[in-house]
């Protein structure tokens, strides 16, 4: 069990929340909620400028067509934001975040979202049920 787990299952919500921030620091990923699932599948980089600020990323992954306009396929990216990715859900141990989140790679100035293909490259870490701690991370954490 790792260390978030134990915290959420605890009831130590402080503790998982500073415990999740450092992980995210440590992989380089950052979460970002509210995501509409299957919408996109793969690893994107904005067609211009910067990454667009959390709250812009939220309404941009609830549209298709929004999300196709700011962002192309970066291929070159996938395989090092996938790699980063499955670290953070290994070490949470929260593979559900997979279902309904979107992921910023800062490192590679990339969006993830975890269809299909990033699941079949993610390999079993995708494939881990539910478990009931992700429902207290929904309920108590704030994604920053």
């Amino acid at each position: 069990m790792t260390p978030l787990v134990e915290s959420l299952r605890a009831g130590r919500f402080a503790d998982a929340q500073r415990c999740f921030d450092a992980l995210c620091e440590t992989c380089g990923v950052r979460a970002i909620a509210d995501h509409e699932p299957g919408l996109v599948d793969g690893v994107f980089r904005p067609r211009h400028g910067e990454l667009p600020a959390p709250e812009r990323l939220i309404a941009l992954g609830r549209s298709w067509e929004q999300f196709d306009r700011a962002f192309v396929r970066d291929r070159r990216a996938h395989e090092p934001a996938v790699a980063a990715l499955r670290r953070l859900l290994e070490e949470s141990g929260l593979p559900s975040l997979l279902d309904d989140h979107l992921f910023v790679v800062r490192s590679l100035h990339a969006v993830v979202s975890a269809g299909e293909i990033v699941r079949a490259d993610l390999g079993s870490i995708a494939l881990q049920p539910h478990v009931p701690e992700a429902t207290l991370f929904r309920r108590h954490l704030k994604l920053r």
